[in-house]
This record gives C-alpha cells, structure tokens and sequence, in this order.
C-alpha cells in the first residue's frame, strides 16, 4: 500500500480562504444537512479526561494497564480519587488542558451534498468554524491521513486546509493512507507516534483525523496507547479505542494486523539485552 512519507508541515503563508467554493453550481438538499453550526465537528478524547492525572502521575502497574481500569470498577474508582488527590494541588484551569490525543472527522469535510445517501444525511461542513472549535479545545497539533487527492474530494483541498491551520496556529503532521489501509512501515508510524507524544508529554493536545475519525485516526490512537505503555497488547488498545471513539473504529483486518505488528515492534524496541521485556514508561 502506497503512502507518503510522514513529516511535519511547514504551512505557508496564508492566502484568502473564500478562494474554493465547491458547492458554487448548485444547492445542496437541506433536510438533514449537518453543518458545522448544527453540529460541531465531533471531538473523542482518547485518555478519559477524569483519569488523566491518576493514569499519568506515574507508570502504570505492569499486571494492568488503562483497558482494566476503564472497565472495572474498583480500579476505576481508585485512579479517579487519584485525579482528585492531585487535581487539590492545582488549579481548575491547569486540570482543564492536561495533554491528550483526540478523534474527529476531516474538517470541513463536505459528502453527500446532493442529498441523504441511504439514509445518511448531507455534510457541509466548514472548515475555518472546525478549526476554529479544535483550536477552542486547546489542540495544538493535527495529524492528518488523508493525501492531497482524498482532501481535495472531501472539499478541503491542501492549499485551503494549510492556510486555516496557519490562521489557527495548527501545526500539521501528515501520514497519508488510503481509505482501509495503514502506513507502509511501523517505522513510518512510529515517527508519527514520536511527535505526538512529545506535544503531548508538553501538556499540549493533539488531534488525528482521516475522513471518518474511526479507521485511519483510529490505528493511530491505537499504536499511541501502546507506544505509551497504558494498553498493554493491541487487542485491548483496538477495545479501548472502540469505547471511546465508535464501535467502528478500526475497520479492516489489514489494520488490526499492522496495530499488532506495531504492538510486537514496540515491545521489541523495550527488551532489555537479557531478553526480557519491560513495561513502556
């Protein structure tokens, strides 16, 4: 599978963003158009945001990992009253834009716009009110995986999309892949991963989009919470991203088969000289 290679963008200098107007030739149907003032982009934050101190204050034990103490309980409960334990020390402003990495849909994605396709309604969204609302949320970093052919279909064409982010102070990461698909390389990956988590290990907030937010931004998710140590194999990272993104995410085999080879690469690249592998820190 063909993707290009992952970088970060240099956005150049802004120019008017009225200059694309896909939709100039015709209206599109209105009953049920979702727009980004009907319904702002939807953002999934991956940490649970209640537990983002507790889970961070330190590594996690190596017999559980966030998966567990998302679905149990007692655990939950316990990493919680750690979040509040520290959440005492600081103010509600810094609990507020503690780093995270989220989920969305393209923005200003526009699909359907000729009406409902099988009962799935028209988007027209905008993209300058997008990454308005993602700037309003504390993101500082954007990965995008989608190339320029699938951007300018989806009517935010590169040109366009770089100049909002400039407007916005967006940093842009790019990892293009094809729709189902996955990097070429864990390597390719695992770059990415390094970037992100660097924003966020800064207590900066990042966000990862394809065109649904659910297959692509999904793997990337995934392979984050594994580079990460808070889950502890791919099988419990795809479970957790389903329950915090969409039952969907993930949506072919080829990427539940590249999440696990990233899982082994990362516990490879942690084995010790002795052979025995350590807990991600």
């Amino acid at each position: 599978m063909s993707s290009a290679t992952p970088e970060t963008v240099s956005v150049p200098p802004m120019s008017s963003l009225n200059g694309y107007k896909p939709n100039v030739f015709y209206k599109p149907h209105r009953s049920g158009l979702k727009t980004s003032t009907t319904h702002p982009i939807n953002i999934s934050w991956i940490l649970p945001e209640e537990l983002i101190r507790g889970i961070s204050s330190g590594p996690l034990p190596a017999s559980i990992d966030l998966f567990d103490i998302y679905t149990s309980t007692s655990l939950y409960k316990r990493y919680l009253k750690a979040t509040r334990s520290e959440g005492s020390e600081c103010d509600s402003n810094e609990l507020s834009i503690s780093g995270n990495l989220a989920l969305s849909s393209c923005p200003g994605k526009k699909v359907r716009l000729n009406g409902p396709v099988r009962g799935r309604s028209a988007i027209d969204r905008d993209l300058d009110l997008d990454f308005q609302r993602l700037r309003s949320c504390g993101i500082s970093l954007v990965v995008c995986c989608l190339n320029n052919d699938e951007l300018e279909f989806l009517g935010a064409p590169w040109s366009i999309y770089a100049d909002a982010a400039r407007k916005y102070n967006l940093d842009i990461v790019r990892i293009p892949m094809i729709e189902g698909g996955c990097p070429d390389t864990v390597e390719q990956i695992d770059e990415v991963i390094q970037k992100i988590d660097t924003h966020i290990q800064q207590n900066e907030r990042v966000l990862a989009h394809c065109r649904g937010g659910v297959g692509r931004a999904g793997l990337v998710a995934c392979c984050w919470l594994l580079k990460r140590g808070y889950c502890c194999d791919a099988n419990k990272a795809i479970r957790l991203v389903r329950m915090r993104r969409s039952p969907k995410a993930i949506e072919t085999q080829i990427q539940v088969e590249f999440i696990r080879k990233y899982a082994d690469y990362v516990q490879q690249k942690l084995k010790p000289k002795d052979g025995n592998a350590i807990k991600s820190q």
